[in-house]
């Protein structure tokens, strides 16, 4: 018996577009922050990126990508320290002093 030649591997991996995606968004991140720029949208821009580079070259399954990027931002943006202060973010406290 012969292999029909119209099968088509169903394996998405592609290991080169997900190390490439990676590199770039660690270069991103440690680039300088430029001072208008806060640091949660670096972050997110970086992450904008790596999202982007999965989808286009389809290196991993659309599930997959859809952790990683959620993990990215419990990790980027979630633990971000909180920049520019003010009364409209009410002051955020900790141990009842106001943060810095």
């Amino acid at each position: 018996m012969s292999k029909d030649s119209s099968t088509k591997s169903t394996s998405n991996f592609k290991p080169f577009w997900l190390i490439t995606s990676m590199i770039i968004l660690i270069t991103i991140l440690l680039l300088p922050t430029p001072e208008s720029l806060p640091l949660m949208a670096k972050s997110a821009l970086a992450i904008l990126l790596f999202a982007v580079i999965l989808w286009v070259t389809e290196a991993v399954t659309y599930p997959v990508s859809a952790v990683m990027i959620v993990g990215l931002i419990i990790l980027l943006i979630g633990f971000s320290p909180v920049q520019n202060l003010s009364e409209s973010l009410g002051y955020p406290q900790s141990n009842g002093e106001i943060l810095k």
